[in-house]
């Protein structure tokens, strides 16, 4: 809720920020966005590693026009543009094995095993094989843990696995990073939209516009 400003940050500052948010609402109190007639699914996430996804190469999904892999210039000037997660070889079969319970692999085996690495347009990874086993890039990324599924693997010569991670979130539709260094470089709302649901109209909503 928007009351958790006051929460969060210093009470002057919490007053600028909810005032600013008040406008918005005001400003596009009414307003929706539609595709051929059709309200869309606005999909948003924290940050898109420099470019978002399309949504059949994220989900079970046929392809959609308005949620297709755009740019996203913005997201290198998030923290969380780029991370890296560390695991012995023991945690990385134990993360493997919450999704497949039989896999048996050593653990001096297990990063020569990797292979089969398909990867989406964007660079997300589509699938991956471990140990004999197919993974989706999904799977893996909630099993270790992982922002997103913009993922490389590495080892390093102490044998641990290294995940390089770029962006947080599943990639589809709208990057809040990107948006809000659009916003700062001067983009309106409606350019912002239109940049990342592509074909998209914003229109003043009533049951007969839709």
């Amino acid at each position: 809720p928007v009351d958790s400003i006051f929460e969060d940050y210093p009470e002057s500052q919490a007053k600028e920020y909810f005032a600013k948010v008040q406008a918005v609402i005001e400003d596009t109190r009414g307003l929706v966005m539609t595709y051929q007639g059709e309200l869309v699914q606005a999909y948003y996430f924290s940050n898109g590693g420099g470019y978002t996804e399309n949504i059949e190469d994220v989900w079970d999904s046929e392809a959609i026009e308005y949620l297709q892999g755009v740019p996203s210039v913005g997201d290198i000037k998030s923290e969380s543009y780029c991370t890296i997660e560390t695991f012995t070889p023991a945690e990385f079969i134990k993360g493997l094995q919450k999704i497949e319970p039989e896999l048996s692999v050593g653990e001096s085996d297990v990063f020569d095993s990797i292979c089969n690495i398909e990867r989406s347009e964007a660079g997300r990874v589509k699938s991956i094989s471990i140990g004999g086993y197919d993974f989706k890039g999904t799977q893996l990324r909630t099993a270790l843990s992982l922002r997103s599924t913009n993922f490389i693997l590495k080892q390093t010569d102490g044998g641990e696995i290294i995940a390089v991670v770029f962006g947080s979130g599943h990639g589809v539709g709208m990057s809040q990073w990107g948006a809000g260094v659009m916003a700062s470089s001067g983009s309106s709302y409606e350019e912002i939209l239109k940049h990342y649901y592509s074909g998209i109209e914003i229109i003043e909503y009533s049951a007969e516009s839709l």
